[in-house]
């Protein structure tokens, strides 16, 4: 996964998935909601605050591989997430992965006709899932969000959904070839809205302060995962 910064005037439009719960979709769904509840004993707190409906950007850490199925499997819709753009060259893979809902991302920078598409998916109703960190994290700590996220959301004008995974560093860090049982939750916070931009407010400052009002959403739900750890039985 990766999360991008300010567009380039490039233009390569690609075609969303054409169902937001395609079988294959539904399939891992199920998987990853199984799996994960054996193996690492994954537990969600908040799932009641992803809406059912509309659109909006799901924002969370990002420590794992495991992230994208661990945001996904508890959710009670369709989720879109964001590959690297080199995956979906690679035969069969790119088109098992555009059918689970993944949408093409150019590690550093948006194309204009990428950034279309995530408004456009958004606009339209869709959640697009994002970590914008931009990469995942090598000590397993939140670090600080990149603004092109913010930049997406503020472009598309709709509500974010913060999100913190704890313990997937835990089970998959990346310097681990596969995954061991690890405890695992997932926080989901309530829905929010960008910061206003004040008049007269350069644009690469405004989306700074939204990606920080944003790292400052995840982080509170990080203090509330401790919170649970602390009070939670070994």
């Amino acid at each position: 996964m990766s999360t991008p910064s300010m567009p380039s005037t490039q233009s390569t439009p690609s075609t969303p998935p054409r169902s937001e719960t395609s079988f294959l979709y539904r399939f891992f769904r199920f998987f990853f909601r199984v799996s994960l509840r054996v193996y690492c004993r994954q537990e969600a707190y908040g799932a009641e605050n992803v809406p059912s409906e509309g659109g909006f950007m799901l924002v969370s850490n990002h420590a794992s591989y495991l992230d994208p199925p661990l945001i996904g499997c508890r959710a009670r819709r369709g989720l879109y997430y964001m590959a690297k753009r080199e995956l979906f060259r690679i035969p069969v893979f790119g088109r098992l992965i555009r059918n689970v809902n993944a949408v093409p991302v150019d590690r550093g920078q948006v194309r204009r006709g990428s950034m279309r598409e995530y408004v456009g998916l958004m606009r339209d109703g869709h959640v697009l899932v994002v970590f914008p960190e931009g990469t995942r994290s090598h000590d397993g700590r939140l670090r600080a969000f990149k603004p092109g996220v913010a930049m997406i959301a503020a472009q598309a004008r709709v509500p974010c959904i913060p999100a913190y995974i704890q313990g997937s560093f835990d089970s998959w860090p990346r310097h681990r070839r596969f995954p061991r049982p690890a405890k695992i939750r997932v926080f989901y916070g309530a829905p929010f809205d960008l910061p206003e931009r004040a008049e007269g407010m350069a644009t690469r400052d405004y989306y700074e302060i939204c990606a920080q009002e944003m790292h400052r959403r995840v982080d509170a739900l990080r203090v509330q995962a401790e919170e649970v750890e602390e009070t939670s039985p070994r």
